[in-house]
């Protein structure tokens, strides 16, 4: 992969440019203007057979010794899984059920 990446470094900064304006991403100065920051890392993936052959994967997952992540501080919501005594409740209150796997 990064063989192929250092044959079109131009489509590299093309995906960082539209990243860029698309507000994806913005520009990491040396003074933060915010209480928290946190730099991404990010890989490219490089794939030949798509009509995107190259995009960036970004992974929140990664962080620093003492220092929390960004999957760590953001706000995950609810659970949207249903319960599993609400669906048999659910279930109870009416004379015909049906069920389908789409």
């Amino acid at each position: 992969m990064a063989t192929s990446l250092l044959d079109f470094p131009s489509l590299n900064s093309e995906t960082f440019a539209s990243y860029l304006q698309e507000g994806i991403i913005e520009e990491a100065t040396d003074q933060p203007d915010r209480i928290a920051t946190f730099y991404l890392s990010h890989r490219p993936m490089w794939t030949p057979s798509k009509s995107t052959k190259l995009r960036v994967v970004f992974d929140a997952s990664s962080h620093v010794k003492n220092q929390l992540r960004p999957n760590d501080v953001i706000y995950g919501g609810h659970s949207l899984t249903p319960l599993i005594h609400e669906v048999d409740l659910q279930f109870r209150t009416h004379q015909y059920t049906m069920v389908a796997d789409i």
